[in-house]
């Protein structure tokens, strides 16, 4: 698993000059020197959105001319060699319904431009337009959506299609994302992580859009059902149409708010496989995070003891677990793990490493459990 933020990945999106819109120079040339500029830093670039299309877009530009830039955008992403394309319908008016019909033969048109390759065709669940409301469709309902791509991959035997699911759409629709991530595990290629009020169709950072002191969407019963999945596809922090408005000198800002998210994400779930890849651990803490640890982790991987920097618990028990003086941890084997079950990291850090200990330390974090 993979998290990728904005600067990661080649978003055709970005390259709506005039003249390529106007098509006086070709999206595939800013493409390419956007993709030798990431090599220079040291990124390797992967994924691709294609092309699509806005509402005032849509209205004042020809079909045709918006689906020739579309599949040009496919085709430069296939030749810079990205190994999955993020493709949605390119000119949708989202007031009004998706025709099934039409998104389908899109699709099968794409996979024939890049038959012969094993690129990942990305479908992002959609909502659908009722009456002006948010609704499910085909492209949302988890039954329909897995159908749909059932029956794409049908036609051909690489399977090349996969879903892109963005928790955005999926609040909109009113729907239980864990549920939904479980129920279409077979299908998820990439997880979108994208908040909003579950009302209007934005895009924010995750943890950002809040009531009360509480996210509109349960970020960690997510966390928790693609740990629980094994979700082995990439994870897209990408909140680009929010960021493109943003005043020069803040977007450098949001960047690195951005990837910090990104790093979280990857924190939160990956810990239990960082945990699990320890034969032997001891925790530091005998508090709440030390009972969260134990509820949630401890019976397959069992601590040998927890250690305190309060002398009164030592000799006591905390869930079970025999609580030491901190100098106890220099009698564990050096490949044993030591757990930080605190919320003072860095300085319980600090310590550790003043005792001269050759163990990897793991710093555990319960506030999404």
């Amino acid at each position: 698993m993979k998290v990728i933020t904005t600067s990661d990945y080649i978003d055709y999106n970005r390259f709506k000059k005039p003249p390529v819109m106007d098509g006086d120079e070709g999206i595939h040339f800013l493409a390419e020197a956007f993709m030798k500029k990431s090599v220079t830093q040291g990124k390797e670039i992967k994924l691709a959105k294609a092309l699509c299309f806005q509402e005032k877009e849509i209205k004042t530009r020809p079909k045709a001319a918006m689906e020739r830039l579309f599949k040009e955008s496919i085709i430069s992403a296939k030749d810079l060699g990205c190994k999955s394309i993020l493709i949605e319908p390119y000119a949708w008016d989202k007031k009004t319904s998706l025709k099934k019909d039409e998104i389908t033969q899109m699709y099968l048109e794409i996979a024939e431009l890049l038959k012969d390759t094993d690129i990942t065709i990305l479908i992002k669940n959609q909502y659908d337009i009722y009456n002006g409301s948010y609704n499910r469709g085909f492209l949302s309902d988890a039954h329909q959506l897995k159908d749909f791509i059932r029956d794409l991959n049908d036609s051909y035997a690489d399977k090349p299609f996969k879903l892109a699911l963005d928790t955005g759409v999926a609040n909109l629709c009113g729907q239980n994302i864990p549920e939904l991530i479980d129920s279409l595990k077979e299908e998820l290629g990439l997880i979108i992580p994208i908040e909003n009020n579950g009302q209007e169709d934005s895009a924010a950072l995750p943890f950002s859009n809040a009531s009360n002191g509480q996210s509109w969407i349960n970020w960690g019963g997510i966390i928790k059902a693609i740990r629980k999945i094994k979700f082995e596809g990439d994870i897209l922090i990408d909140i680009s149409s929010t960021q493109w408005n943003l005043p020069g000198l803040m977007k450098p800002v949001m960047s690195s708010r951005i990837i910090e998210i990104g790093h979280y994400f990857e924190y939160l779930i990956s810990i239990e496989d960082t945990i699990r890849k320890y034969e032997s651990r001891a925790l530091f803490g005998a508090g709440n995070m030390c009972k969260v640890y134990m509820e949630h982790f401890g019976v397959d991987n069992t601590p040998l003891f927890t250690c305190d920097n309060n002398p009164a618990l030592w000799g006591q028990t905390a869930y079970g677990l025999e609580i030491k003086d901190p100098k106890s941890l220099k009698d564990l084997p050096p490949d044993t793990a030591i757990i930080i079950c605190n919320m003072y990291y860095d300085e319980i850090v600090t310590q550790l490493i003043s005792m001269d200990l050759p163990n990897p330390i793991v710093i555990f974090n319960d506030e999404i459990l």
